[in-house]
């Protein structure tokens, strides 16, 4: 989901308790955050006008949010944290050795979690941040598991989808159109990852949001 998405941002502004600060803090570093995971994938056409805002939140809004400077100490470290996950995801998903790889970089590709996370833990105290988090993780991860991998296997090629592990593995449904100019196998030449798509369990992971008290927005 998207930042600027009304529900995301009625999201955090429940996450935050209305602290308005703490609400620009947290949706100016996830926009910045997916405008340069954009730029760096090239999967979004940006204008030149996303440019200039991610440049502008960057050097001179958040710089100047009281919120983030007040707990600079407590949220900087997990800012340089999330930034490690995100690089650290992207050479998993180009050269993966399994599809435990994809897991976890489908999990630590989206550190801002942790980040509304700890500022719930600053407005609302432990047991606030608790609800929050689990509520955090079920938006920040609700893409389905099989778009997921469709979009690892468009960037890189690593990726052969099936959709059950009854069925025959190595089926690939994504057509040379839509991969990016490599052949299905990784960087090192080895053959590409069988994967199962299907997802095993439906549930509040799905929801399009999910707030801190518990309720799905629909």
């Amino acid at each position: 989901m998207r930042p600027a998405e009304k529900e995301f941002v009625a999201f955090v502004q429940e996450a935050c308790k209305g602290n308005e600060d703490a609400v620009a803090f947290v949706v100016g570093i996830t926009n910045v955050a997916h405008f340069f995971d954009d730029l760096y994938d090239g999967d979004v056409a940006l204008k030149k006008t996303d440019t200039l805002n991610a440049l502008w939140m960057t050097m001179v809004a958040l710089p100047r949010n009281e919120f983030y400077r007040k707990f600079f100490m407590e949220l900087q470290p997990l800012i340089s944290n999330a930034i490690t996950n995100w690089k650290v995801a992207n050479e998993m998903e180009g050269a993966p050795t399994g599809e435990t790889d994809l897991r976890v970089a489908f999990v630590v590709r989206s550190g801002y979690a942790d980040l509304i996370q700890q500022v719930a833990l600053i407005c609302g105290g432990p047991d606030w941040a608790t609800r929050v988090g689990v509520a955090a993780r079920r938006l920040c991860h609700s893409e389905p598991w099989k778009d997921y991998l469709k979009s690892v296997e468009v960037s890189h090629g690593v990726v052969q989808r099936t959709e059950s592990a009854g069925q025959q593995s190595g089926i690939d449904r994504v057509s040379p159109v839509q991969r990016a100019d490599r052949p299905a196998t990784d960087r090192h030449g080895q053959g590409a990852i069988r994967v199962v798509e299907a997802e095993c369990v439906r549930g509040p992971a799905d929801a399009d949001a999910v707030s801190p008290t518990g309720t799905a927005d629909r």
